[in-house]
């Protein structure tokens, strides 16, 4: 045994050195974190550009005045929302919006009513349609701060960002235009769209449209109905003769805090247990985070024994299609060189785990130890997401999945000789693989449903799904089994494997698929 081991360590030690010896390893070990990253930051852009129009859009009112209104709700939401960003923002360079949060914010923090008086009193200075504006009695800083806003729209969005009129701009506010006019222009792409107010929004939304080339990409409609809305609610609420704070209760929104049911063994006065007791208990942040973290897990196991057993069926049809498994197999049995191949991949991928750790695990921990110091709840992600027991349960599936998966990889590379037919006579086998990827949000969503239990008990599937639902583990008779089950079927494919590989690695051509191998297992 004591020989048959320092075989195995020998091979297993000779393919790591091979694989990290090289530039090209490391090369690639290195730039992965960094293309991940590129990948991400450039998707997140092109979403960014894709999911939110840029551009401008035109208003067709046959209502008397409700188009005036709707604008005027706009730019009340982008000045609130200016104004409270500048009342809480330190360290400002120009002296009118210094002179502002100094003079009209000075206790913003505590009385917020300050910014809404403020923003109104600044309003009918900016509101359309323009009125007779020297004769109004909004003092004298409004009324500079309403002319600042005006001349110099760059500089205020690069202040806040994120204001309406940085996505929208309505086309020639308060002008008239015809549908055949504006339906040129947006089948020419010079507007995104345009709203239709009909006569009596205010008592049904029938006749209201937005007409748009993209119907795909129409959030500017839904951005344009939220401040209809606010405007219609406001008329509805004064028909009905109710008070403005009435309405405001009628149509607050009711939420329900997400609690869960807990079992509680209760003792008894000598200390023994006299049964359980159900009791409820909230949701914390970090039950959720608990809930999903396993998913990451996953993610690292699939990478591992995916690419790990490509990688080692590859190497196996590399040395028997230039002969050096003849060299290899005069100094070691067929079992040796199988288990040190294995072993040696198995540290090569560990290698890369590691190293992509330390270039992405390292700013992510950080992050996830600063981020619960500027959220509103307390929240230990660091804590959720490597708990023990993921932990353990990680390492005892990796080890099983990895072997599991990587033997049934070196029997096939090992009666191939070329890795196009490596390729074909694998591919049932990287399906297989694939399916966990996809039942990694259904299995998280009901860890202990019929699915997931059904899946624990089917050895390709094992290793992946005890991961996905380590939130939610059996209990540790059931859990016990499934590892004595999987213990097994990892036997049964090394057994086989190792039939398949003592004669495969000698033959010159390839079995004739699937039954080619069982003959080989037989004979």
């Amino acid at each position: 045994m004591n020989n048959y081991l320092r075989g195995v360590a020998l091979i297993a030690r000779r393919d790591l050195l091979e694989s990290i010896s090289t530039k090209v390893f490391w090369i690639g070990a290195l730039l992965g974190p960094i293309l991940i990253v590129v990948v991400m930051v450039v998707v997140g852009i092109l979403t960014a550009q894709t999911a939110v129009s840029k551009g401008q859009y035109a208003v067709i009112d046959h209502s008397e005045g409700l188009g005036d209104e709707i604008r005027n709700e706009i730019l009340r939401s982008d000045l609130q929302q200016f104004v409270s960003a500048i009342a809480f923002r330190s360290g400002i360079d120009e002296e009118l919006l210094a002179e502002i949060k100094r003079d009209a914010l000075a206790n913003a923090k505590e009385e917020s009513e300050l910014i809404d008086s403020f923003v109104e009193s600044t309003l009918p200075y900016l509101s359309f349609p323009e009125s007779n504006r020297r004769n109004l009695s909004g003092g004298v800083l409004p009324a500079r701060f309403a002319s600042w806003w005006s001349d110099n729209q760059e500089l205020v969005m690069e202040l806040v960002p994120g204001l309406s009129f940085e996505r929208y701009v309505e086309r020639k506010p308060g002008d008239t235009f015809t549908e055949e006019q504006l339906n040129t222009l947006v089948e020419s792409e010079e507007l995104l769209g345009y709203v239709v107010i009909p006569e009596d929004l205010v008592q049904t939304s029938e006749n209201a449209r937005f007409v748009t080339k993209n119907f795909l990409k129409a959030d500017v409609a839904g951005w344009y109905e939220n401040f209809a809305t606010n405007v219609v609610r406001r008329y509805r609420v004064a028909e009905a003769n109710i008070p403005e704070a009435d309405a405001q209760w009628v149509v607050q929104p009711v939420s329900f805090a997400m609690n869960k049911t807990v079992t509680q063994d209760q003792p008894t006065a000598d200390g023994s247990e006299s049964g359980s007791e159900i009791e409820t208990e909230s949701v914390s942040a970090d039950a959720v985070i608990s809930r999903f973290a396993p998913a990451v897990y996953q993610y690292v196991l699939w990478f591992m024994v995916f690419f790990g057993s490509v990688m080692l069926m590859t190497g196996t049809v590399e040395e028997k299609s230039t002969k050096l498994v003849e060299v290899l197999l005069s100094n070691a049995d067929a079992g040796q060189l199988m288990d040190g191949k294995l072993l040696g991949i198995a540290a090569t991928m560990l290698t890369v785990i590691g190293v992509w750790l330390v270039l992405i695990g390292t700013p992510v921990l950080l992050g996830a130890v600063a981020l619960p110091a500027v959220l509103p709840f307390e929240i230990d992600i660091v804590g959720a997401v490597f708990k023990p027991v993921y932990v353990l349960n990680f390492i005892v599936f990796l080890v099983m999945g990895f072997m599991f998966f990587g033997y049934l990889f070196s029997a096939v590379g090992s009666v191939c000789t070329s890795i196009r037919d490596a390729q074909t006579l694998s591919a049932p086998i990287s399906v297989v693989l694939i399916v966990p990827v996809m039942l990694i949000v259904p299995l998280a969503m009901d860890p202990s449903g019929p699915l997931a239990l059904a899946l624990k008990f089917f050895p390709p599937y094992t290793p992946f799904v005890m991961m996905n639902t380590a939130a939610e583990l059996p209990a540790l008779p059931v859990y016990l089994l499934i590892i004595v089950w999987m213990v097994a079927w990892t036997w049964a494919s090394r057994w086989a494997a190792a039939r398949i590989y003592k004669k495969g690695m000698l033959i010159e051509s390839k079995p004739q698929g699937f039954k080619g191998l069982v003959r080989l297992v037989r004979s």
